[in-house]
């Protein structure tokens, strides 16, 4: 309680703007003061404001129950929001894991296991009873691996996958996917493999015309349905497209 700010005090702004220039920056620095009258002499203030200052901080006590049960069920949600990727260092780097409705990419060279770590997402997903929609373009997915997993009855059914080789496709799947996504209301990760192979035949300035819109309007599927979306792409930079929240 010793450290808490005086500026945490209900009290007037002139009477908080007298203790800071007197050198009063915590409530421990008013366990010196010997009386209200002291007080009122030292701040050059009259005395109800120094025994209103004496009331205020004897009466600031240390967080209530209330209070420290809301600290906890906050970070408690916090942390229920996140999935973790099966891989510590990146888990650590996202600061405890993927976060739901977020959007994530992660880039590297041709051969990169981007795959497999969308593949260690999915799983986590899974073990978590949360359906995992993958769309494959570039046939480097194979959503068969978790056939031999140890898994929960039913899991394996929540996995859905589709395949988007063309730009022409991957817009209809994005302009479908708000009506997909209603027919499986268990789903909360959409993983992409090979993003960035559908605009490959398009000319530079119309590949980041159309990448961009596709990429605001997945966003804004993903913060209104509260879905992960993780995709890989075939370059060397790290992106995290989140809306701070």
């Amino acid at each position: 309680m010793h450290r808490r700010p005086i500026s945490s005090l209900s009290l007037p702004p002139a009477t908080l703007g007298a203790l800071t220039r007197a050198g009063f920056e915590t409530l421990g620095d008013l366990a010196s003061v010997d009386s209200a009258e002291a007080l009122s002499a030292q701040l050059r203030i009259p005395i109800t404001q120094s025994q209103a200052v004496i009331s205020a901080s004897h009466t600031m006590g240390p967080p209530t129950m209330a209070s420290q049960s809301l600290a906890f069920l906050t970070k408690s949600k916090a942390a229920a929001q996140l999935r973790t990727t099966m891989y510590q260092p990146l888990d650590a780097l996202l600061g405890g894991g993927l976060r739901l409705g977020h959007v994530y990419e992660l880039s590297g060279p041709p051969g990169a296991p981007k795959d497999v770590l969308a593949l260690k997402i999915a799983r986590s997903f899974l073990r978590a009873k949360e359906g995992a929609l993958i769309v494959d373009c570039q046939n480097m997915i194979n959503s068969d691996i978790f056939q031999g997993e140890d898994m929960d009855d039913g899991a394996l059914d929540l996995i859905s996958t589709t395949a988007v080789h063309s730009l022409a496709g991957l817009v209809l799947f994005v302009q479908n996917l708000p009506a997909l996504l209603g027919r499986l209301p268990e789903t909360t990760l959409l993983i992409f493999g090979g993003f960035s192979s559908p605009f490959q035949s398009s000319s530079p300035a119309a590949r980041g015309v159309a990448l961009d819109r596709i990429k605001a309007v997945l966003s804004k599927i993903c913060a209104t349905n509260r879905l992960t979306k993780f995709a890989g792409r075939n370059d060397m930079s790290v992106r995290n497209e989140n809306p701070q929240q």
